[in-house]
């Protein structure tokens, strides 16, 4: 999610202000700058009660990527993404009968948002994850049986 903001430079408060516009007597500039936040991920991680921290170790990311993640300052790319979502499945961050619904919508929000292009979520991934989250395999475990998985030919 992504909203325009418009900063003047006196006083640093928001206003409709174009550049060289006066604001009592005096010249303003505006800074336009792009907010974007990934509330999902927060969402999530505050359900399933985690720091930052212990999910960027789960994931095997540092703290700050992380926090970079939640205030959308950056998203991360295909592969950590799957690490993340197999870690919000062993958590039960998802609802319970929607978890693809939602770890959709994580995915469609990094790709839309983020500025490296991310492939269509996996569907067959996403169901292997699924089964072998329910079988006590850890997350570093999983990424491993997952990649040796035969890909299905045409």
């Amino acid at each position: 999610m992504c909203i325009n903001t418009h900063l003047t430079a006196a006083g640093g408060s928001e206003s409709q202000h174009e550049e060289g516009a006066t604001s009592h007597g005096r010249a303003s500039r505006v800074s336009r700058a792009q907010v974007c936040v990934w509330p999902k991920l927060l969402t999530l991680r505050t359900r399933i009660a985690l720091t930052q921290i212990e999910l960027a170790e789960q994931i095997g990311v540092h703290r700050r990527s992380l926090q970079k993640w939640e205030t959308g300052e950056s998203y991360p790319k295909a592969e950590t993404l799957q690490r993340l979502i197999a870690v919000l499945l062993r958590h039960h961050a998802f609802l319970p009968g929607h978890e693809r619904a939602e770890a959709e919508a994580l995915w469609s929000q990094a790709a839309e948002d983020g500025l490296h292009p991310l492939a269509a979520f996996d569907n067959a991934w996403f169901d292997r994850t699924l089964a072998l989250q329910g079988s006590g395999i850890g997350v570093r475990d999983q990424a491993a049986h997952i990649q040796k998985a035969p890909i299905p030919g045409p």
